[in-house]
């Protein structure tokens, strides 16, 4: 939390395997100087090769716990459990100031969506820019430990729901199903096995 002692009004956040086009900070910058509580903007991240996975974020429904990907601005405001994806944003730091920064106990994933909301329920709007675009493939950090991947996401969403769903408990007894169903489903004993034993701890 030491740079938010600096002195500058921004940070943009820009994963490692990420490239962003010409002009996307300023686009960033601009939305995020136009607009009132503003607490965080997010990009457009396309895969030039998968084009149907362009998203800006993802959203959740709490009841079923399906999660999808969501490719307009208006998606991400009117949509309470919903956030701009990390991978680039460009947050407020008076906004992480008021609210904090990442929550260190999640790793790889949902730490960008308990951000969101922290700013939501602060009074902050999360937005994005539809003229920041970044070249980012999904998954190229974890491609090659597919198990451990599967994982972290369990964790971190086990930890996200602990935090805001309205019914934690319930969430995270129905979570560990949802995602042995899905691995039985794909044939994958691995991680059926992984997720067994990450279960019960």
């Amino acid at each position: 939390t030491e740079i938010l002692n600096g002195s500058f009004d921004a940070i943009w956040l820009l994963n490692n395997d990420a490239i962003a086009d010409p002009g996307c900070l300023s686009a960033l910058v601009r939305c995020l100087d136009e607009g009132d509580r503003i607490g965080a903007v997010g990009s457009v991240l396309y895969d030039s090769k998968r084009p149907e996975l362009d998203h800006i974020g993802s959203g959740i429904n709490t009841l079923t716990f399906r999660t999808k990907p969501l490719s307009s601005v208006a998606e991400i405001e009117r949509t309470h459990y919903a956030w701009i994806t990390a991978a680039s944003a460009l947050y407020h730091v008076a906004a992480l100031r008021d609210v904090g920064v990442f929550d260190d106990a999640f790793f790889m994933y949902w730490e960008d969506a308990d951000l969101a909301l922290r700013m939501k329920n602060a009074g902050y709007r999360i937005t994005a820019s539809t003229k920041a675009r970044v070249a980012h493939t999904a998954g190229t950090s974890s491609d090659n430990i597919p198990v451990q991947r599967y994982l972290w996401h369990f964790r971190s969403q086990r930890h996200w729901n602990k935090k805001h769903h309205r019914w934690p408990r319930l969430a995270n007894l129905i979570l560990p199903i949802r995602y042995m169903a899905k691995a039985m489903l794909d044939f994958d004993f691995s991680r059926a096995k992984a997720l067994l034993r990450s279960a019960v701890k």
